[in-house]
């Protein structure tokens, strides 16, 4: 039979491996991207405006301009810049992702 002072001691053993604090590296994984960079900052003065005030910018790679009804992908991709439109062609929201 097994003593009480073992079981014991693989209890608290077992209750400290799970209070394992979780440590990470100094650079151990990729800086958080943030909005900026996309093209969010440049393009939000255009809102409200035609879409035609786009030919004047040199958009990103990848850019999307989004009439209304399109479908689009939902994989999420913060350096791709979206430009949604409404039924008159004018712009009505820029976003990331």
């Amino acid at each position: 039979m097994i003593r009480p002072t073992v079981v014991a001691l693989i209890l608290g053993a077992c209750a400290l491996i799970g209070c394992k604090e979780e440590t990470q590296e100094p650079n151990g994984g990729p800086e958080p991207m943030t909005a900026t960079e996309c093209a969010l900052e440049l393009l939000t003065p255009l809102i409200g405006q035609d879409k035609s005030a786009l030919d004047a910018f040199d958009l990103p790679e990848g850019t999307r301009i989004i009439p209304p009804g399109r479908m689009v992908t939902m994989d999420f991709r913060p350096e791709r810049t979206n430009i949604d439109l409404d039924a008159t062609g004018q712009i009505i929201r820029i976003w990331c992702g």
